[in-house]
């Protein structure tokens, strides 16, 4: 367990071991453990009374104590990051004019991760803008990044690390989650080398792994 204080306070009230005053198990930090599921990629469908088609596509992806993890994160801020030049962005929404709104998210556990996009669109719209998001993947499949492509995604990924190093609690929050799952916590030195160091091969070598659409799973709300 791991606690974190940010800002003046009086500490003499608090006791030594604050994880001895709370119920929690595993204070040490060792993983709870869980079963995990097959995966079987397939279609469902939720009938919902809503305007809009709510389509999540996805599937299982690197965990936290994965070194792909990085090159992942790179790779979906490329796919469908905040940024309003990511691939999934430009081609659904600016060019074609499909979805309301459009992302992908990669989000990395103890044992395990999920990678998903997510649209939101009119219904006569739904496939069209599924199967452009096919095409978006298979491309980053297929295609390497040209060096200038690469090098912009990752001055562009820094970027963004800066910005929330500047929100505090954020800060905070990562430096307690890296301690209590690494036992350290990586400046933002250390982490751009890593970046620095990522090849468009790699890059490739991922989409195939975790971008593949004939993987993937997904879950539309209609």
């Amino acid at each position: 367990m791991i606690f974190f204080l940010a800002g003046e306070a009086d500490l003499s009230g608090w006791p030594l071991n604050p994880a001895e005053k709370v119920s929690i198990r595993n204070t040490d930090g060792t993983p709870l453990h869980t079963l995990r599921e097959g995966f079987l990629p397939r279609t469902i469908r939720r009938h919902k009374d809503t305007y809009q088609h709510h389509i999540l596509m996805g599937g299982s992806a690197y965990s936290l104590h994965d070194d792909r993890r990085i090159p992942l994160s790179l790779l979906n801020n490329i796919l469908g990051g905040p940024g309003m030049n990511s691939r999934l962005n430009l081609s659904l929404r600016e060019e074609h004019g499909y979805v309301y709104n459009v992302e992908s998210n990669y989000t990395p556990y103890s044992d395990t991760g999920i990678f998903n996009i997510y649209l939101g669109c009119a219904p006569r719209y739904a496939e069209a803008a599924m199967e452009l998001v096919r095409k978006e993947l298979r491309y980053l499949i297929e295609h390497p990044l040209s060096p200038i492509e690469l090098e912009s995604a990752k001055r562009q990924f820094k970027g963004q690390l800066i910005v929330s190093a500047d929100n505090k609690e954020s800060t905070f929050l990562s430096l307690g989650k890296s301690m209590l799952l690494y036992g350290k916590y990586d400046p933002l030195s250390d982490i751009f080398h890593r970046i620095d160091a990522i090849t468009s091969d790699r890059l490739r070598e991922i989409a195939a792994e975790v971008l593949n659409p004939d993987s993937m799973l997904t879950l539309i709300y209609c």
